[in-house]
């Protein structure tokens, strides 16, 4: 089972290991337990969970990536970095008990999930983002692995438990309104390295020499382009900016070439919808979503606090004290 953070969620069950997953994975993504960012100090014990460390080479990496230092307050930069070893010493835990449970992930289900994770990123910018974050692809892929190890752990064990109460649902959509949702487009685009390729590849759409989506097929270097460019459906800001000047574009109308940091992209719109409000069933499905969602959460809590009771924590405060002094800034 991989962890498809673009997919549909089951409102039945597992919205929260879902949920509690991607955002553990993408903290990791984006700047997580690398060791790499700290060679030049002294590896030091911060904490051991039933007699497994954690170093500073571990907390110093996700302070990093915190920007804990960036806080005004070091009352908050204490907190924030309790936090995160807090935090550290729950995902130890949750690893131990998975091994302990024989939870295993095969390396083919891996490879699966970094495709699926990383294939709407270009090459070049997954590994500068990588670098610029304190991963390495190595590191990376570790830490993909952890977090599908405790998910298909935390879904053994939420299975064991009983679902929530079928009355909460009528009870909750009585106290709940409609939403609105905003504008939304589906579109396509052709990504490409240089200005001369992308003034080509417009000129061969707009005269029809060859229609977008062969186009994008052929030419696209962005991962969709096998799909003929298809970016699928999105909201205004709910893609990297440069998605947004989609919503400029006249449907069907093939834009001039926009640049980014990932080259140059040419962007079509191919359907719209307007702004509206929730349907009653789309209300109910949220309205079920959102109690599988706490009815999970507190499952969750429950297990990391059973496992708490069960380990052996031992934290060194004087190797913490010293290592959030040592990076973060003075007040």
């Amino acid at each position: 089972m991989s962890i498809n953070i673009l997919g549909s969620i089951n409102p039945s069950r597992f919205y929260v290991v879902n949920l509690f997953i991607v955002l553990w994975f993408f903290a990791c993504l984006f700047g997580a337990c690398s060791a790499g960012s700290s060679k030049t100090r002294p590896l030091q014990i911060v904490a051991k969970v039933n007699g497994q460390p954690i170093t500073s080479a571990d907390l110093i990496t996700e302070l990093l990536r915190a920007g804990v230092s960036q806080l005004s307050l070091k009352t908050d930069q204490l907190k924030m970095g309790r936090a995160i070893l807090d935090r550290l010493l729950e995902e130890k835990l949750l690893l131990q008990a998975a091994k302990q449970a024989n939870v295993s992930i095969k390396d083919g289900e891996v490879a699966h999930a970094l495709h699926q994770n990383t294939n709407f990123y270009p090459h070049a910018a997954l590994r500068r983002t990588l670098h610029e974050k304190y991963l390495t692809p190595d590191n990376y892929r570790e830490q993909l692995k952890n977090a599908m190890v405790i998910k298909k752990y935390l879904q053994q064990e939420l299975e064991k438990s009983p679902p929530f109460e079928k009355a909460r649902i009528k009870i909750r959509l009585e106290k709940e309104k409609a939403i609105l949702f905003p504008k939304r487009i589906r579109a396509r685009q052709i990504l490409v390295q240089s200005e001369e390729e992308a003034r080509f590849v417009i000129s061969k759409v707009k005269e029809e020499k060859i229609a977008f989506e062969t186009a994008a097929k052929r030419y696209s270097l962005a991962p969709e382009a096998e799909n003929g460019g298809d970016l699928g459906w999105f909201q205004e800001k709910q893609l990297p900016k440069i998605f947004d000047y989609c919503f400029e574009l006249k449907k069907m109308r093939v834009s001039e070439a926009v640049v980014s940091e990932y080259g140059y992209h040419i962007f079509q719109v191919i359907d719209e919808e307007v702004a509206r409000l929730e349907t009653p069933s789309e209300l109910k499905t949220r309205v079920l979503e959102n109690i599988a969602n706490e009815h999970e959460q507190s499952g969750i809590k429950q297990i990391n606090n059973r496992l708490r009771k069960k380990g052996r924590i031992e934290v060194d405060e004087k190797a913490f004290i010293q290592i959030m002094g040592s990076i973060l800034k003075k007040k």
